[in-house]
């Protein structure tokens, strides 16, 4: 009690208040009440779970298990209740409100057996969910959610068990599993429950990939709960338990394959090894010629789970070595509110003939506080199908109902872990570095946090982004806000103490120096990985995550600014060229977004650094930190209407960084034409804009006017005359009228580009834009509107442009005697020249080519299969570097998801089945081992992923063939990164929204038997293994 922190006691003092007024004989109606009757009583009558426990230890167990930082404080005031709820008496009316705190544990193991259920992904297979209502087991992250909530339920049990209530271990713990009687659990019991169930997931699969998968998830998940707890219930268990609940982990994750490892894991953050940088300032192109190992090539980053099993193991012989102290500075492992409780004041009777020195003592023993009944036990329920499923319930007699094990991954529970700033000085042997040039802030977190501190900080981040997200409601109400979360964040930092002799003082703050520089890396190195574009069950969202970190920089404006600029510095420096290009990609979108919503707060220093590597890149020496800064200042710019805003408010005055705030569009394709061809398209193409954009004629005037002999006459002759070119197949001559109307379309881009250089060229010479009030309006003009219309209205004379040139095309060949290519193939090419059009306008903004692509395949003017060849080549063709340093891996995503959503949405195609095999590989080797290959959902199925894999194979097949063109260097290239790491992004994204869109399909959802659509649709791509198309790919 006297080492007891200052605000322990305050809370202490808080719940002691608090239960005087809930266990007052006139409140306890009100608070305590309870349905005390036995659902056994009545078979036809229903008691709800919250009705016998109560409106209060109902409460006191949702907030347990889902505030993760007050678990000492619900367990302070479970047993507060427990020990004051009045007896039965007359002001009670004869009602006993004793056994508060096992209607408490009888409640959160109800809880606790149903979140179980949900993170093993437990579903039966009898209880057909109703024409698609189903529930939470819709959401995405239904399964994070239920991890969580064990997680703190356990705590809470662990807690409870420190407090006195819960017995902690009893003999015959460790085999537990072997009684099917799991009504009467110990904490230890418990554990080794889960561990056992762990074990037995590991193999209990039918030997399918799909399985294989599920299973081996589910033992990591329950793997996972069983180390989380350990650390909050080693006080009250004994080393030998806790050494044999680690042995048990031990066998179960040996083997462990991280999904973030670098280079291989499909959700690797960083590379297997550094980039190869044409340019960088202090450094030599040999430094890095001594890591031949491969093992140095990339900084070191392991997933949180690889980071639980070392840091418990660490905790754990550090605590039992060392006298039982705990090791680290994180308090929530050894707060212990209930301490500072009080007795009842009638609970002190002075013995006769007692010294006064005696009578002290006594007092002292009665006024102490602690739980007196006999020690409760953890009763799993029936309705808890996991450990029956796992355990073999039907070797004990059990009527088991069929379920199934449906765990397809752990994204969302398990995160990649990323060191942004220095290790320890004092754990990684080297004491001699010189620190003069860090920060105070990141000096105290590097010199006082040791790696434990540091995973339990980390750990406690997540938590809180997790339970406190915001969430908002199918009524469209918002409930909780990022201000909230980031105030939740920063309370963490209560909780590291830093020093003993602080403790006592309530008044005192506690907040550790240096956390804001754990707050801080833990949120980036989740934005790094967040799935940005991706339908996936984390709840860690790009932009939530964003504001989050926006608001703790407006709390806390003295500590997260500073720290945030070290912590760029230091990733810039040491990390850049080694992330992944869709971490890259991540971080440059969060820069963007967080300077924008700060009035672009950065120092000048930084951009003045940063100048040299994008006047690098942009002179043709790749780089990763140039690229990753231009994307940044690409994204900004389309934040704004006028870029000159850029220039003004964020970059340095005079910066040459200016230059590159618009883009170039590169429209260079005249140079292959003559004087007389390039002058007669010109001629046409102004005449057909006017048409367009001026005289707004109708489609059918204009594709007369283009189809014409009179404008075929007019090119044909300059054709003719055109003696420079003799290639057989040039796309200029051969795509002339769709060039010529899919420019007339787009021309705005173009214009819009070189209104923008000319804002910042006014701005160079210092010409605001508020004195013209013409150039004002243009500003505000957004021509991604006008265009999408544009496209729209004239996609039929786009079409029949195309029409026309194939068959223009194939007469001159016929002429020739030449022969001609497959329809398909030359319609594939004109799709192809007409996106490689709009890269040439509409290139200068991200944002406006993206739109252009999305409307194209939206309006099946150009299909997906033409943006994957556009984006990586034909086959057999070279690749086209440019686009994968733009990320190729987003327009191939977006076309496909468009292409996938077209598809489902023609109901007539989809069930017109035709009866043919699927194209795909399925591991099992059966082709519907359901056997309901019948029913309108397995047809249906089967009919989107007949149609998606062969989008994924000739990926999977194009970047393979390119990277067999490229050489093997210690060093991997920019395209290499680009074309390996995107094809992931592609592959996941793809399989993401095919579960998405079919768990979502009416269709889908009345027709699914045996355990519903999220069983159906799951166990069906899971089969399909598209990761299979990565690994064929880059291993």
């Amino acid at each position: 009690n006297n080492n007891m922190r200052g605000v322990v006691h305050a809370i202490s003092k808080n719940i002691q208040d608090l239960v005087c007024v809930l266990c007052s004989p006139g409140n306890a109606s009100l608070f305590l009440k309870f349905d005390a009757s036995n659902a056994e009583d009545s078979e036809t009558t229903e008691i709800k779970a919250g009705d016998q426990a109560g409106p209060l230890a109902t409460l006191i167990t949702s907030c347990s298990a889902t505030l993760p930082l007050q678990s000492p404080s619900y367990v302070g005031l479970t047993l507060g209740v427990e020990e004051h709820a009045p007896d039965a008496s007359e002001e009670t009316k004869g009602v006993s409100y004793k056994g508060f705190a096992q209607r408490c544990i009888t409640m959160a193991c109800q809880r606790l057996a149903d979140d179980l259920d949900k993170t093993c992904g437990i579903i039966s297979l009898l209880a057909k969910e109703s024409n698609g209502d189903q529930g939470e087991a819709s959401k995405p992250n239904q399964s994070v959610q239920a991890f969580m909530r064990s997680k703190l339920l356990l705590r809470y049990f662990a807690l409870l068990s420190r407090a006195g209530i819960l017995s902690s271990m009893e003999v015959g713990d460790e085999d537990i599993s072997s009684n099917a009687n799991f009504s009467s659990l110990s904490l230890g019991g418990m554990l080794h429950l889960l561990a056992d169930s762990a074990d037995r997931a590991k193999t209990s699969s039918d030997g399918s990939k799909a399985a294989n998968a599920s299973s081996t998830n589910a033992s990591i998940l329950l793997s996972a709960l069983v180390l989380s707890t350990i650390p909050y219930s080693i006080h009250v268990l004994t080393k030998d338990v806790v050494d044999g609940l680690l042995s048990k982990i031990d066998s179960i994750v040996e083997g462990y394959e991280s999904p973030f490892k670098p280079g291989t894991g499909v959700m690797s953050i960083l590379l297997e090894k550094a980039q190869s940088e044409d340019f960088a300032i202090g450094m030599d192109d040999d430094d890095s010629d001594d890591d031949d190992d491969g093992d140095e090539g990339s900084p070191v980053c392991a997933d949180t789970f690889q980071d639980l099993v070392r840091s418990v193991r660490k905790l754990v012989d550090s605590y039992y070595a060392t006298d039982e102290t705990m090791p680290s500075k994180f308090a929530l492992l050894s707060d212990a509110p209930w301490v500072g409780l009080k007795g009842k004041d009638d609970a002190y009777a002075p013995l006769e003939g007692d010294t006064e020195e005696e009578i002290e003592k006594r007092k002292n023993a009665a006024n102490t506080f602690s739980y007196k009944g006999e020690k409760l036990h953890i009763s799993i329920p029936d309705t808890c199908q996991l450990f029956r499923h796992l355990l073999g319930g039907s070797d004990f007699g059990i009527d088991l109902t069929p379920v199934a094990l449906l765990c397809p991954s752990t994204e969302g529970i398990i995160y990649g872990r990323l060191s942004i700033f220095d290790p320890p000085s004092d754990e990684d042997g080297d004491e001699e570095e010189d620190d003069s040039a860090r920060s105070p802030s990141v000096d105290a977190y590097v010199k006082n946090f040791s790696l434990l501190d540091r995973f339990f900080l980390s750990e406690s981040i997540r938590d809180c982004l997790i339970c406190h997200r915001t969430i908002v409601s199918d009524t469209g109400v918002e409930r909780g806000s990022a201000k909230d979360v980031a105030e939740q964040i920063w309370s963490v930092s209560h909780l590291f103490v830093s020093s003993v002799s602080n403790m006592q003082d309530a008044d005192s703050v506690s907040e550790a120096k240096g956390i804001e520089c754990g707050i801080v890396e833990t949120i980036l190195s989740l934005i790094v990985q967040c799935p940005r574009g991706i339908e996936s069950k984390s709840p860690m969202g790009h932009i939530y995550l964003c504001r989050v970190l926006i608001e703790l920089a407006k709390a806390q404006p003295a500590r997260i600014p500073q720290s945030l600029a070290f912590a760029i510095s230091d990733l810039f420096n040491d990390f850049v060229p080694s992330f992944s290009p869709v971490a890259k990609e991540n971080l440059s979108h969060w820069f963007a977004y967080h300077l924008t919503n700060t009035d672009y707060q950065w120092p000048q220093t930084y951009w003045n650094a940063w100048t040299p590597y994008v006047y690098s890149g942009m002179n043709g020496k790749r780089n990763s930190r140039g690229e990753f800064i231009t994307k940044a200042i690409e994204i900004m710019v389309s934040f704004v209407s006028n870029p000159a805003t850029i220039a003004s408010d964020c970059l340095p005055v005079q910066s040459k960084l200016t230059t590159y705030l618009v883009g170039s569009a590169n429209d260079t394709d005249s140079e292959s034409k003559s004087m007389s061809l390039a002058s007669a398209l010109e001629t046409v193409e102004a005449d057909i804009k006017d048409r367009m954009w001026k005289n707004s004629e109708e489609p059918e005037d204009i594709q007369q006017y283009i189809v014409g002999d009179e404008v075929s006459e007019t090119i044909q002759g300059s054709m003719d005359d055109d003696l420079e070119s003799t290639s057989t197949f040039d796309p200029e001559k051969v795509w002339w009228r769709v060039r010529l109307i899919i420019r007339s379309i787009l021309s705005p881009a173009s214009e819009r580009e070189q209104y923008l250089k000319r804002c910042l060229a006014k701005s160079a010479v210092s010409i605001t834009m508020e004195e013209d009030d013409d150039d004002e309006d243009d500003l505000k003009v957004d021509v991604v509107p006008d265009i999408t219309d544009h496209l729209i209205r004239y996609k039929g004379v786009l079409l029949a442009t195309m029409a026309k040139d194939i068959q223009v095309h194939e007469e001159n060949l016929d002429l020739r005697g030449e022969s001609k290519l497959n329809e398909s193939e030359l319609i594939l090419m004109g799709e192809e020249y007409i996106l490689s059009q709009c890269h040439k306008l509409a290139g200068y903004s991200s944002a406006t080519l993206t739109t252009c692509i999305e409307v194209l395949v939206r309006e099946k003017i150009v299909s997906a299969k033409g943006v994957l060849r556009w984006t990586l080549g034909a086959e057999g063709g070279m690749g086209n570097e440019s686009l994968a340093s733009h990320g190729w891996w987003n327009f191939a995503s977006l076309a496909v998801h468009l292409a996938i959503d077209d598809l489902i949405s023609d109901r007539i195609s989809l069930m017109d089945s035709d009866g043919a095999d699927i194209s795909m590989i399925i591991d099992s080797g059966r082709d519907d081992e359901d056997g309901n290959s019948g029913t309108p959902s397995a047809r249906r199925l089967k009919k989107v992923t007949d149609f998606v894999y062969p989008f994924l194979q000739y990926a999977s097949d194009r970047v393979k063939s390119l990277l067999s063109e490229l050489k093997e260097e210690k060093k991997l290239s920019h395209y290499e990164a680009d074309l390996k790491e995107g094809l992931k992004f592609f592959v996941r994204y793809v399989g993401y929204h095919v579960t998405s869109a079919l768990k979502k399909d009416d269709t889908v959802k009345e027709t699914t038997e045996l355990g519903g659509p999220t069983l159906q649709v799951d166990t069906w791509v899971a089969k399909c293994a598209f990761d299979d198309c990565i690994a064929s790919a880059i291993c």
